[in-house]
């Protein structure tokens, strides 16, 4: 599946952090049985190679406690050279309403009989716990119509599914209740919702260029049992591929 996001960047002293639009939870020192790993878990897997690193998806086989950590990885990332020996690489996950990060080194890269890593059982791991209702920075572009005024566009900043904030060059009026649209891929089938919104909050910010951006935080109204699941599996990916990109 792909989806617009903002790429998050990590703040120095931490390996898990939240979107800087909201106040930052402290991540604290977690105990490997925390994240309630299970072997076949799918696990993001970030490698040091290229300006960003190069991000992926593992799968767990297993663990020997306070020794080794033993993951799948897709055979394209070895056999492109982008991952060795001793490489250092950032894991994490996603549990419940908690998620998790951690670094470790690679001690070997085995090839019999499948391919497979042996990392680092790791020392320090760190979680945050997420709001109950909690949204995910995201860059979507978004459509909204407010009293007689439609076709505005914008871009959605971040996303749960209780609400948004959304982001347009043009002030709404004191219309209070929007029509909100946006698009996006799940597991490559194109996706569109149209929702009900109430605007709950508001601000304006003069960009570089001198364009005044308007921000708007909105709360659904009416979620359809379907937009409510499409919302959910967007969350779900993003939270599970970017758990510090959560607000």
């Amino acid at each position: 599946m792909e989806t617009p996001s903002t790429e998050p960047q990590t703040p120095a002293g931490s390996i898990l952090a939240s979107d800087t639009t909201a106040s930052r939870p402290t991540p604290v020192p977690a105990a490997f049985a925390e994240m309630h790993l299970k072997v076949g878990d799918k696990i993001p897997i970030e490698i040091p190679r290229g300006v960003k690193g190069e991000r992926t998806l593992g799968k767990v086989i297993g663990w020997v406690e306070g020794s080794s950590f033993l993951i799948t990885l897709p055979q394209r990332i070895i056999m492109a050279g982008l991952l060795k020996d001793g490489e250092h690489v950032l894991l994490r996950a996603f549990t419940g309403r908690s998620a998790f990060a951690f670094s470790t080194t690679v001690l070997k890269i085995e090839h019999y009989p499948f391919t497979y890593l042996h990392l680092r059982f790791p020392e320090k791991i760190e979680a945050v716990t997420v709001r109950g209702s909690f949204r995910h920075g995201v860059r979507l572009p978004a459509t909204i119509a407010a009293g007689d005024k439609t076709g505005i566009t914008g871009s959605i900043l971040n996303i749960g599914t209780a609400g948004a904030r959304i982001s347009i060059t043009e002030p709404l009026t004191d219309e209070s209740s929007i029509q909100l649209a946006t698009r996006f891929e799940l597991q490559g089938v194109p996706v569109v919702l149209e929702l009900n919104a109430l605007v709950r909050s508001s601000k304006s910010a003069t960009d570089e260029q001198g364009v005044t951006h308007y921000e708007y935080g909105v709360e659904f109204k009416e979620l359809q049992p379907n937009d409510h699941m499409a919302l959910g599996n967007l969350l779900w990916y993003q939270m599970y591929m970017y758990p510090e990109g959560v607000a």
